[in-house]
This record gives C-alpha cells, sequence and structure tokens, in this order.
C-alpha cells in the first residue's frame, strides 16, 4: 500500500494530505489539476469553509508509475493504516517548509478522503476536529 501526499503551504502553515494511491478518483483529481492548471482547495470545518483556487504548475511526476496499481476496491486496511500514520505525528516532526526563508509555525495533516472511500471514514478516532480539503499544491 502506497500513500500519496499532497502538500500546501501558506506562510509558515503547511498543509498536508494524505491519499490511496490506488484509488483512481485520487488519478482523476491529479489529472484535472494538471489540465486545469489550478487546484480547488477547501479548508474549514462543516460550517465554515474558505475556498482557495491555486495555480498548479505541472511537470511529470514519478509517481505516475503507480497509475496501473488501481484497486476496484477501496481498502478498509489502508485507511485504518493512512489514519494511524496522520494522527502519529510523524510527518509533523519531518516537514520542512516549501518558501525558502520561512520557518513552518504548524503543519495539519489531513486524510483525502474519496467517494469511494466514506465508508471507512466514521468510527476512526481523530485527533483534531476534521478538516475538508479538495485538493493541494504539490503531489510527491
Amino acid at each position: 500500500m502506497q500513500i500519496m501526499t499532497i502538500r500546501f503551504q501558506v506562510g509558515g502553515v503547511q498543509l498536508y494530505w494524505l491519499a490511496d494511491m490506488s484509488d483512481r478518483d485520487v488519478w482523476r483529481a491529479v489529472d484535472a489539476w494538471r489540465k486545469r492548471g489550478q487546484v480547488p482547495i477547501a479548508i474549514g470545518h462543516s460550517d465554515q469553509l474558505a475556498y482557495v483556487v491555486i495555480d498548479y504548475a505541472a511537470g511529470s511526476m514519478t509517481l505516475d508509475r503507480f497509475r496501473d496499481e488501481i484497486r476496484l476496491e477501496p481498502s478498509q486496511e489502508f485507511f485504518d493504516m493512512v489514519s494511524e500514520v496522520a494522527s502519529s505525528g510523524f510527518f509533523e516532526a519531518q516537514a520542512t517548509t516549501d518558501i525558502p526563508g520561512t520557518p513552518l509555525d504548524r503543519v495539519i495533516v489531513n486524510l483525502l478522503v474519496s467517494p469511494r472511500q466514506q465508508q471507512y471514514v466514521h468510527g476512526n478516532v481523530v485527533r483534531d476536529k476534521p478538516v475538508m480539503a479538495d485538493g493541494g499544491m504539490s503531489v510527491h
């Protein structure tokens, strides 16, 4: 199981989204971002959202080689694993700034949940209140 990371930084705040690299919906989103040269992002809670559109200069991604590993069905095992990784503090501990000269003040890690993974959302323990996200800036 491979985790795709998508991140976006504004000032000293870096947002990470962890996605299932074998999810066809994730690849459709990446393709749409490439085609439009923009990524839409919704950040916030259900009662308070901010919407931003980011320019995205997409080149070739080393991750494209995983495109052929798409699974037809989502995996509870993957969702449980990525939930644990998101709440472990690993990404916060290893994160580095994407903006030279701007140190990170805060790193926020989220799961990018595609429509086919919605069935696994309930019952997972999340450290902070969930943040909704529809995209990101850099894909790794």
